[in-house]
């Protein structure tokens, strides 16, 4: 039966000797555990996102307390909150399990879910944020017995800010005694002073325990709030954990020293805060004050530079695209850039019953810059621990997650707890109550009255409401690389292990499997652009998936809670369901027959091989009506099989024919992806070498650049030069159209491709140039 359907029971006392002992065996086996985890040894964990996870809203003020003795399990204990302090050193998996005592001396194993910091931090970090001897108020707390064993109950907390750290001298605990004494075996020692504690804190931020020196600043702090240098230290500490706003505010706070050398500091803190938010304006000033006191502060004219830069980018949308791809190939995490908002806006949309969606605010040419966007939270494989890693359930998708899936989650909510102010920005992406704003107040207001505080959280996060926006809104990364015809040619959107990142404005543009905008990734940079001329007030659409099978399709969108109506699930509707089978039978049998060429076969078989695939793909034609609009994407991809065959029998059996043959077969393929030919020929007459042969009406069909390379790679295999070009040129812009980035970018990720074909382009003249 399931626990939600089981009635509350009175919480089991345990032993307490027996639950200490047990404790600190588990944690000595965890620390083995720990120390032997190499790439031979993997620690596995399993996690769930999307199920029923409890928070508070109540304040600790009108809240009561409540021991082990009078609660329950299997119960949200409203109105309470629970006194305890650990005992003995944490372990951690997916969440710090710590045992504690109540005032009465009763235990209790306690599970902290989705702490700031502690997702695959070591045991020593985890010390430092939850040493022994630490009093927590828990608000509103939950007992919950364990789906391994109905013996084993403990108190959940999914929610990091229901976790409150008491000060030895909070008000609270003036009346509370604790039976099993004041102080708790091994306890470390706690400081008594400020220059105690900042020692603490200098030691922990060494460690790069970051959250732990902002604590022990913190402590110092509470003892004297005008201790300059604690602020300023701390300061540091928030900006290395990214609560930006904290560390402004501190530092700003010790920008009226009278110390020039601790008001430079406090001015370069203050600043990089500012940069980090994309205050760039109110971060040049910062600097230029630094400079105003130390002319030669190299340092400053360093950030000056950068932000004058990031400021271009923000304001014109200027970008140095060559520079971005290229630190994005060797970066985890692309900072130095700066978001820009083009000619968009967010509107409701009467054909969307009043729901959202992203409109032009005025005409826009194919190509253009519609939105650079950072993203709010991202995660990547290699920027986790490589000896760990949690398998995900995720019941709102009814799919499993991968790491990259779970981590942005994870530090979605890290990011908010840090930043408080930014709490509506997530939350207004719910296309519900409470949380659902008029289009015009997207994004809302940045709330500066809201202040983190290290110890006691200011603001209250649903983490249920959060891991379904995560679930709905999250996009999975395929970055921009380095592009060779050995690259795979579909999407890999399936892949569990993609890296994942949720953006914030970007999450309002609506799905369209022929969007008529197109994104790219510069790492977790997301690049919107406009694949075809956009009226003013015409709504703007992405690509969530990118499927060529209807069903698989249709079965991808389901979880976002939509049926696609987009011209392209249309016209699948129209044709019936056993047309699509029909049509995908056929491609298999399309990639079974010319599929892993055979380079010893014979003229004759190998033309019979390639009749048996032309026969196929006039039997995948049959089945789209002439009315049928592009892309036909079944039908692109059959052609491109047999160019994949046909070039490589001319390659290989120096076969020159075949050439032709591969680019009249290429031709059809991008026609049935949706690029309008203008110039079919192969041999003869043709245009100038800067004349494009396909229309530049649409740039749909990014995915495309590499067939029309190929063309161009057979037009030199044949020494038709001019042609080569056209083509090669009808590559770059598309190119262009979709990332941007000109000439010297197309080269750069194609390099390899152009290297060993031996192709190039003879002049710089192309029909128009991206930002």
């Amino acid at each position: 039966m399931k626990e939600k359907n089981l009635l509350p029971a009175p919480f089991v006392l345990l032993s307490r000797q027996i639950f200490i002992e047990t404790a600190k065996e588990s944690r000595r086996r965890f620390e083995e555990t720990f120390a032997k985890l190499s790439a031979s040894s993997h620690l596995t964990t399993r996690a769930y996102v999307g199920t029923e996870k409890h928070y508070s809203v109540a304040p600790l003020e009108s809240l009561q307390l409540i021991t082990l003795r009078k609660m329950y399990v299997r119960k949200i204990h409203r109105g309470n909150y629970f006194l305890c302090r650990i005992i003995v050193p944490p372990k951690r998996g997916v969440a710090i399990e710590i045992a504690v005592e109540d005032p009465n001396g009763d235990v209790a194993s306690l599970s902290l879910y989705n702490f700031p910091t502690m997702m695959n931090s070591g045991l020593q970090e985890v010390d430092s944020v939850f040493p022994v001897g630490t009093i927590l108020a828990i608000r509103e707390p939950f007992l919950k017995q364990s789906l391994i064993s109905n013996s084993v109950q403990f108190m959940r907390v999914d929610s990091p800010t229901d976790v409150i750290f008491m000060d030895a001298n909070d008000h609270n605990l003036q009346d509370v005694t604790w039976r099993s004494g004041q102080q708790v075996p091994n306890m470390p020692t706690r400081p008594s002073t400020v220059d105690g504690w900042k020692e603490k804190g200098d030691q922990h931020f060494r460690s790069k325990y970051w959250l732990a020196a902002a604590m022990s600043y913190t402590k110092g702090l509470i003892l004297d709030n005008s201790a300059i240098l604690l602020k300023a230290n701390r300061a540091e500490a928030y900006l290395k954990l990214g609560y930006f706003s904290a560390a402004r505010r501190d530092a700003d706070d010790v920008i009226a020293s009278t110390d020039r050398k601790v008001m430079v500091k406090a001015l370069g803190r203050a600043g990089r805060a500012a940069y980090y938010t994309e205050k760039f304006g109110e971060a040049l000033v910062y600097f230029q004050k630094i400079l105003a006191i130390e002319e030669d502060n190299l340092e400053a004219e360093g950030w000056i530079c950068q932000t004058q830069t990031r400021l271009e980018e923000q304001t014109c949308g200027r970008y140095d695209w060559p520079r971005i791809f290229r630190d994005s190939q060797q970066l985890a995490s692309l900072s130095d850039i700066a978001s820009f908002v083009g000619p968009v806006k967010v509107a409701t949309l009467p054909s969307r019953g009043g729901g959202r969606g992203i409109v032009a605010t005025r005409n826009i040419e194919v190509g253009e810059l519609l939105l650079v966007a950072k993203p709010f939270a991202s995660a990547f494989k290699e920027d986790l621990s490589p000896f760990e890693s949690t398998l995900a359930i995720n019941i709102l998708t009814r799919r499993a997650s991968g790491q990259c899936s779970f981590a942005t989650i994870w530090r979605t909510i890290e990011k908010i707890y840090g930043n408080p102010e930014l709490h509506n920005q997530v939350f207004h992406l719910c296309p519900r109550p409470p949380f659902e704003p008029a289009s015009t107040e997207y994004p809302p207001q940045t709330s500066h009255n809201i202040h983190h505080h290290p110890l006691q959280p200011s603001i209250d996060i649903d983490v249920s409401l959060l891991e379904s926006i995560c679930s709905n809104n999250m996009f999975s990364l395929e970055p921009l690389g380095y592009m060779d015809f050995k690259s795979p040619w579909t999407s890999a959107d399936q892949d569990v292990d993609l890296p994942c990142a949720l953006y914030l404005l970007p999450s309002l543009f609506n799905h369209s499997c022929v969007p008529n905008g197109t994104r790219t990734f510069f790492r977790d940079v997301m690049v919107v652009r406009a694949a075809v001329p956009i009226r003013q007030d015409e709504e703007i659409f992405l690509g969530y998936i990118s499927d060529m099978n209807a069903r698989k399709r249709d079965e991808n969108l389901s979880h976002y809670g939509f049926h696609c109506t987009c011209p392209l699930c249309e016209d699948d509707s129209k044709d019936g369901e056993s047309v699509i089978q029909s049509r995908e039978d056929l491609m298999k049998k399309v990639k079974a027959n010319a599929g892993n060429p055979k380079i010893s076969l014979s003229a004759r078989e190998f033309d019979s091989k390639v009749q048996r695939v032309e026969t196929l793909i006039q039997q995948i034609s049959a089945t789209y009506l002439p009315t049928r609009r592009t892309p036909r994407t079944i039908l692109m991809m059959a052609h491109h099989f047999l160019v994949n065959e046909l070039q490589n029998r001319a390659e290989t059996m120096q076969e020159r024919s075949r050439h032709r043959r591969a680019i009249s077969e290429e031709i059809k393929a991008i026609e049935a992806g949706g690029i309008h030919v203008i110039d079919r020929t192969i041999t003869g007459k043709t245009g100038p070498r800067h004349c494009l042969p396909i229309s530049q009406n649409s740039g749909q069909g990014s995915g495309l650049v590499r067939m029309l390379m190929m063309i161009a790679v057979s037009f030199a295999s044949l020494n038709d030069d001019v042609r080569m070009e056209r083509w090669l040129r009808a590559a770059w812009w598309l190119e262009d159209v979709n990332v941007g980035g000109g000439r010297e970018l197309f080269e750069e990720r194609y390099k390899e491709i152009l290297r060993d074909t031996g192709i190039s382009l003879i002049s710089n003249k192309i029909p128009t140039t991206r930002k």
